[in-house]
């Protein structure tokens, strides 16, 4: 598939999600789509083997939580191949993200990617979620990492007071929910994002901290 059809492919995606990026942007996403099919075939990073569709499953639906996330500061983990996190790093434009995993191929790539489209807003984190110092930060992603049970303790930890958890999540996250201890459960709030002219639904589990960063639309700026 040629570059001006996965370009057509991404600024079509981006344009149906009313948040069209500028041309740095979106040649840096491409270029990330470029590295992450090459690097799968030796190293299997993700179950997506074409580049379209890691444009629509990857990279679009990252896009895709942009207004739920809050602050400057962002950890992404168990990041794997850098979803969300390495895409909301480009399409935000502004603040610092680390994507953290534990697996040292997919480090590997991340600190490749980093390099080669020269993120210097972004860090990669070789470690456990659950075992790494805490790291302070505004909101915390996390895509098919683990339950919620396991999840929000080893994520909250590295958040700020008022800070927040996304947790990416499939259609029935009811039991992972009620499994929670009360203390956490009070915090949660669902989300149910439609993806334009796709099929998908992204299930987007939110845990607000006590102390109240004010959830806000992010800005381009």
């Amino acid at each position: 598939m040629t570059t001006a059809i996965l370009r057509k492919t991404l600024t079509a995606g981006l344009a149906r999600l009313e948040r069209p990026l500028p041309e740095e942007a979106v040649e840096a996403l491409l270029a990330y789509v470029n590295l992450l099919h090459r690097w799968n075939r030796a190293y299997n990073l993700t179950a997506v083997r074409g580049p379209a569709e890691m444009i629509r499953r990857h990279v679009i639906e990252s896009v895709a939580i942009l207004p739920y996330v809050t602050g400057r500061t962002l950890l992404d983990v168990g990041s794997g191949a850098g979803i969300p996190g390495l895409p909301l790093a480009v399409a935000r434009g502004h603040g610092t993200v680390e994507l953290m995993d534990s697996s040292s191929k997919r480090v590997r790539f991340l600190r490749h990617v980093v390099a080669t489209l020269g993120l210097s807003n972004v860090q990669v984190v070789h470690g456990r979620a659950e075992r790494v110092p805490g790291r302070d930060v505004d909101c915390v992603t996390a895509r098919a990492v683990a339950a919620l049970d396991r999840l929000l303790p080893m994520a909250v930890r590295h958040c700020t007071p008022g800070g927040q958890v996304l947790a990416l999540k499939g259609p029935r996250v009811e039991e992972e929910i009620d499994a929670l201890p009360p203390q956490l459960r009070r915090g949660v709030t669902v989300e149910t994002l439609q993806v334009p002219d796709d099929e998908r639904r992204i299930t987007i589990v939110v845990y607000h901290l006590p102390g109240g960063i004010e959830q806000k639309q992010n800005s381009q700026e």
